[in-house]
Order: C-alpha cells, then structure tokens, then sequence
C-alpha cells in the first residue's frame, strides 16, 4: 500500500514559511508601536510634571523668564507629542498593511490545506475500495478453488 502524497507540499511549506515571516514582521510592527505608545505616555507624564511644576511656582509667585522657561519646556513636550503621534498614525498605516498581507497568506495556506485534507480524504476512500475489491478478488478466487476440488 502507497502512502499518501500531497502533490503541493512544497507550495504550501513555502507559503508556511512566508506566513511565518509576515507574522514576524507584525509582531516587530506591533512591538515598535508599544514603544511609542510607552514614549507617548511617558511624555504624557512628563508634561504633566512641569505643568503641575509651573503651577506650584506660579502660586508662590514667579518670574517672567522662569515662567517663559516653563512654557518653553511645555511647548517642546507638545511638540514631542505630536510628533510621536503622527508616527503611531504612520505605524499604524503599517500595521494595517501588514495585517492585509497577513490575513492573504493565512487564506491561502488555509485553501491549500483544506486541498490537501480533500485528496487525503479521496486517497483514503480510493484505498478502501483497491483494499474492498483485493479482498473480494481473494475470496472469489479461494470459493473458485475450493469448487475445483
């Protein structure tokens, strides 16, 4: 008895291997966004640090150019931030991208195994009945034989 074998192996061990790397470079994308994410935030905490700073210096009174010092350092942190957040955007652009190419692979190694399931189910139907008309040539010829004598 032959043992099953599927005609797009190598097809689909090379669209394994492409999905595996796609899945990859997702996970890398994904990981580059939480930095950001994690800068974002402490970013966040730094503005709110100098801003609760100005404030407290404000109260007990402040000079002009201390209190431009404390605008300063706001205005580069805002900056900062919409900086790192126009990147998320574009990272995000990135991930969705990847996503898409992701998702593809995954359909189409998803199609060949559902192929590849298919001919082994009609392989194995295909030796049951060699198997079926083996047995019932078997048993044919030994009732012929045993006729004979």
């Amino acid at each position: 008895m032959r043992r099953f074998e599927f005609s797009l192996d190598r097809v689909l061990g090379y669209k394994n291997q492409m999905l595996d790397r796609e899945k990859n470079e997702l996970a890398r994308l994904r990981m580059v966004k939480n930095q950001m994410d994690k800068e974002l935030e402490e970013l966040l905490e730094e503005f709110q640090v100098v801003n609760h700073k100005m404030m407290v210096e404000s109260q007990k009174g402040v000079t002009a150019l201390k209190l431009k010092g404390f605008q300063f350092q706001l205005d580069c942190l805002r900056d900062d931030m919409e900086q790192l957040n126009e990147k998320r955007r574009d990272q995000d652009v990135l991930i969705d991208e990847q996503l898409g190419v992701v998702l593809e692979l995954s359909q189409s190694v998803s199609g060949l195994d559902k192929l590849k399931d298919h001919q082994k189910e009609e392989f194995a139907r295909y030796e049951a009945k060699v198997n079926e008309t083996e047995i019932s040539e078997f048993i044919t010829g030994k009732l012929a034989l045993a006729q004979q004598m």
